[in-house]
């Protein structure tokens, strides 16, 4: 045997040596990470895995309960509020302390909380970190926490809109509204108007766009501590100086008066105007920051303009009529048919209106009305196929005496509401039935022989 391997060539023997070195070195290497993995995992046993973090919070290492901890004491600073200090326009020191608790003192509108942590949904999600997949998965995850920094977001509500609200309520006695340009118009002894202008105040504001984004931090980072704000300068966005090219133009916007507003109304094909006289828009006049165009226009106030559109209104809507259907004892005993309303849409109309006399269009204006539909139909208040009211009769019988229009009236309720199937025949005669005194019906003159 031993002459037999001696006689193999040398480079066979040595190839089969490397193979059976790497072989032995690949077992080795696996059995080494095995181990090592196992070691990992026992380590980390009932502890978050290195490298992860609670935001900017390094909290690898750490048990349950220790993440519950540090959780309850963030909470207990939560619960004490954030407080922002600053000085007012005189120098006086004054703080502000917002709680999350929003109590409510009405008994059917529960109260809720600005801000909230889940600490047991955060610490499972710390703790899930590199245990909630496949092997194989969770043996990357648990790698890659050695190497790299694994950040997970706190369970945390937010109400920011609510907050920021809360602020501005908290903090507006402190503050001074900017004051824009105001445009003053007066008639003269020629008939037309003289324009003038105010001039404008600066403000003090703070930044809540700021104030927010401290807030926000400070929640993510899981550290609350009192915020140092100031009052800034505000300037107005239209001051005299800008304003004076605008005064001419104040008589052609009055010029463009009256301007006239209709509506064609569809069922009567009557048509209704409106004047906005002059007297009108010397009182709307207003200088306005269009934001779009990042230009001062001359337009109407919505304050002047939107009481005569709710006047229009009162003449104009229509509440929908909803459909009404009842059988009672195989008779329909109330039966109305559903129609739609109509509802001037203010806020467009005034729209349509302010673009005019920005762009001095001097053109009738037609309101803008909505349609409103009924909520019922009568298909979908039977199920007996009746869709719609077909016809109505209409008869007068004016100079009759009472026993007549008694009997008339008598006879109509015995014939209303009758229920006739597709196919079937209408009799009158079985439908009114005995006609005498038993069942309602007066003493009469009747017509013979006819």
């Amino acid at each position: 045997m031993r002459e037999f391997f001696n006689s193999l060539p040398s480079k066979f023997i040595e190839k089969k040596q490397l193979i059976l070195t790497i072989g032995l070195s690949v077992v080795g290497v696996f059995i080494l990470l095995t181990g090592t993995v196992a070691a990992f995992e026992i380590a980390y046993l009932n502890k978050t895995f290195p490298g992860v973090f609670l935001h900017e919070i390094p909290v690898g290492g750490k048990s349950k309960t220790e993440l519950m901890i540090m959780l309850e004491n963030f909470e207990q600073d939560m619960n004490a509020g954030f407080i922002f200090k600053f000085q007012d326009k005189d120098g006086n020191d004054h703080s502000i302390t917002v709680a999350p608790a929003v109590l409510s003192y009405d008994q059917d509108i529960p109260g809720y909380n600005l801000y909230a942590i889940n600490k047991e949904e955060t610490v499972t999600q710390l703790f899930g970190m590199g245990r909630g997949g496949k092997f194989f998965e969770n043996l990357v995850t648990q790698l890659s926490t050695l190497v790299t920094k694994t950040q997970i977001k706190a369970q945390m509500s937010f109400q920011y809109d609510e907050f920021e609200e809360f602020l501005h309520i908290n903090l507006k006695e402190y503050e001074t509204l900017a004051e824009d340009s105001q445009l003053i118009v007066t008639k003269n002894s020629f008939g037309g108007i003289s324009a003038t202008s105010t001039q404008e105040r600066p403000g003090l504001q703070f930044d809540y766009e700021a104030l927010m984004k401290e807030v926000d931090t400070q929640l993510k980072n899981l550290s609350i501590t009192p915020i140092h704000t100031k009052l800034i300068a505000k300037q107005p966005k239209i001051t005299k100086e800008n304003t004076k090219k605008l005064l001419d133009d104040a008589q052609k916007t009055y010029a463009i008066a009256p301007i006239t507003l209709y509506f064609s109304d569809p069922t009567t094909q009557e048509e209704h105007t409106w004047d906005l006289s002059s007297e009108i828009l010397s009182k709307a006049m207003e200088f306005q920051f269009q934001k779009e165009k990042g230009e001062i226009l001359i337009g109407l106030s919505k304050e002047v303009v939107e009481p005569l559109l709710q006047a229009i209104a009162q003449e104009i809507d229509v509440e929908p009529k909803e459909a009404r259907f009842k059988v009672q004892d195989g008779k329909v005993v109330e039966f109305q048919q559903g129609s739609d309303g109509r509802s001037v849409d203010k806020e467009k109309t005034y729209q349509t209106i302010n673009n005019h006399v920005q762009e001095k269009i001097q053109l009738a204006i037609g309101l803008s009305v909505d349609e409103v539909s009924s909520k019922n139909t009568i298909s979908s208040l039977n199920d007996l196929g009746i869709n719609e009211l077909l016809g109505v009769g209409q008869s007068s019988f004016a100079g009759s005496s009472a026993s007549r229009i008694h009997n008339i009236k008598t006879g109509s309720d015995a014939v209303n509401g009758v229920l006739l199937a597709p196919g079937e025949v209408f009799s009158m005669v079985e439908t009114l039935g005995e006609i005498d005194g038993a069942h309602g019906y007066l003493p009469e003159y009747v017509i013979k022989g006819n």
